[in-house]
């Protein structure tokens, strides 16, 4: 596949901001040294601003990760793990309130035996901070410990692991006591159900508590041919395995689904991860090459993401193009004219356009939960305030016409000869 511009502008930015990083790594080495590979109690480490954009204070024994002062959207600051080749971060601890990236935040190591980030310019206010141990770490898999020594052979009293942000790596278990946020926090993946994980669309910040329910808009269901998962059966959990696919699990031993990425069984050995993007969209990468491959990518259609055409937007296929709702107010929506409302709305009555769900407010009357249930693909992530009446009605018509919108079954799996690979690994056989 040819590289387009955009390829080559994201090629470019991530060669900037690697050089960026390296610099900052040379930076601390010259200050004094190499970056710890363990914290006990009494460490303490204060952000320096004068760092462009990362400030490492912790690193695993490859080489390959550091935790530290990491600069976010070129304003705040934030404590991060990551992946030092790409400058990406895997995990993200995201403080309890936005920090400036020219405040001398504080890491430490208390007497608790937990890491904590706190403000000295608001008396000290913790930001962010961990259950107590020993020792902190940084393992090899990018998971972030805490460690204890108190009981025999030693234990885990917290790990960045049980706590992602928008990535899970592999090797690293999703649980349904986690989940997945996108950078921006409007969009979330979780295990809502024993056989199946779902992408939604978060209430917005502004929303009042129990007033707003995440709406679903993608969801991945455990193969019902070959599922081995078991109501009562005891806890599932997801992991990214190393031979290019996402894995559901309901006890150690064979996977009881699959979800393979394009390079599944291929012999690929490389680091996966998969990230919850700012557009609503699943997507899985391997590092190889200096550069993160994409190999998966949950939705594909641009019109079933919940970003492509704004609040008050319509998506037609086949070209993903964007029209507005009658009386939209939304951005660009507020300036059409009145004849292309008018051929929306007409467009509306055959059902030729699709609507996405937006923040529908938890607490409507019964008359108005079918038309909150509508899943309407493309109009943005979330209503602003009350569905407006024109999309109601224009939800209704296209849920008359299309049924149930909500994709089903197992988006992303392979036809033939894939397919039996899939189901011999379900069933515990080598797919080679």
């Amino acid at each position: 596949m040819e590289e387009g511009p955009g390829r080559s502008r994201l090629a470019l930015a991530l060669c900037v901001a690697a050089a960026a990083l390296m610099a900052s790594l040379a930076a601390a080495a010259g200050d004094g040294g190499a970056v710890a590979q363990e914290l006990r109690r009494g460490f303490s480490a204060t952000h320096d601003p004068s760092y462009s954009q990362f400030q490492p204070v912790l690193g695993d024994p490859t080489g390959a990760f550091a935790l530290g002062f990491l600069r976010v959207d070129n304003t705040s600051l934030d404590l991060a793990v990551l992946h030092l080749p790409s400058s990406f971060p895997l995990w993200r601890a995201i403080p309890d309130r936005p920090v400036s990236w020219s405040a001398a935040a504080t890491l430490s190591f208390d007497d608790a035996g937990g890491l904590v980030l706190t403000d000295p310019a608001a008396n000290n206010k913790v930001l962010w901070s961990t259950s107590g141990g020993d020792r902190a770490v940084l393992l090899n898999t990018s998971n972030l410990q805490i460690q204890s020594s108190s009981s025999k052979g030693g234990s885990v009293a917290w790990q960045s692991f049980d706590h992602p942000s928008e990535t899970i790596v592999q090797g690293q278990n999703f649980t349904s006591d986690a989940s997945l946020h996108s950078s921006d926090r409007r969009f979330s993946m979780r295990i809502a159900n024993p056989k199946f994980f779902a992408l939604y669309i978060e209430p917005p910040p502004s929303a009042s508590r129990g007033a707003a329910a995440a709406a679903m808009y993608w969801r991945h269901t455990a193969m019902e041919a070959k599922a081995q998962i078991v109501e009562g059966g005891g806890p599932t959990y997801a992991r990214v395995e190393p031979d290019g696919f996402l894995a559901m699990y309901q006890r150690e031993g064979p996977p009881a689904d699959v979800l393979s990425f394009d390079t599944f069984n291929r012999g690929v050995r490389a680091f996966r991860r998969v990230t919850l993007e700012t557009d609503g969209n699943l997507r899985a990468y391997y590092w190889a090459d200096a550069r993160w491959a994409l190999d998966y990518t949950a939705i594909t259609e641009p019109c079933e993401l919940p970003t492509t055409c704004g609040t008050y937007g319509v998506c037609f296929q086949p070209n993903a193009r964007c029209e507005c709702l009658a009386n939209a107010t939304d951005g660009g929506c507020g300036r059409r004219g009145r004849r292309e409302r008018r051929a929306v709305r007409r467009r509306g009555r055959r059902g030729g356009g699709r609507a996405v769900p937006g923040r529908a407010e938890a607490g409507r009357g019964a008359r108005q939960q079918g038309a909150d249930r509508v899943r309407a693909r493309g109009v943005g992530s979330g209503l602003r305030g009350a569905v407006r009446p024109q999309l109601q009605l224009l939800g209704r018509r296209v849920q008359q016409r299309h049924g149930q919108l909500l994709p089903h079954g197992l988006p992303g799996a392979g036809a033939g000869g894939q397919r039996r690979q899939e189901a011999g690994l379900l069933q515990g056989q080598d797919p080679g």
